[in-house]
């Protein structure tokens, strides 16, 4: 019996939200879109600035000949997959990797704070 009642409170207050929504509200909707909107443009606006200025930076280390790229050491390995389900490894000598010191990539080059972190490449074969 508990769970008739419960099953039929449930459906009569699905049936009250459904009866009050956005879509009764007029204008509701076109308010939710212009926050969602003016929300996006101003992150995008924001990534946008941070980029520049960090660019700007950038550029203000390569003229002025400070630091304006690192180097970190990166090993190389390749896993081969053989018949048996096991898996060889060959190591490569390690070599050094150019990097910027900078939030994002730039000219090709991964920033150090994320190039430190990835020192290993595995090719799987």
């Amino acid at each position: 019996m508990l769970v008739q009642e419960t099953a039929g409170s449930i459906r009569a207050f699905l049936f009250a939200a459904r009866r009050v929504s956005r879509r009764d509200v007029p204008g509701a909707n076109i308010a939710f879109v212009k926050r969602v909107l003016s929300t996006a443009l101003v992150t995008l606006g924001a990534v946008v600035a941070l980029y520049g200025a960090d660019y700007l930076q950038l550029r203000y280390r390569i003229a002025r000949n400070r630091n304006a790229y690192g180097t970190v050491t990166v090993e190389r390995f390749e896993a081969i997959k053989e018949k048996n389900n096991r898996t060889e490894f060959v190591f490569e000598e390690p070599q050094t990797q150019t990097c910027t010191h900078s939030l994002f990539p730039h000219g090709g080059y991964a920033p150090c704070w994320y190039a430190s972190r990835h020192t290993e490449k595995r090719t799987d074969i």
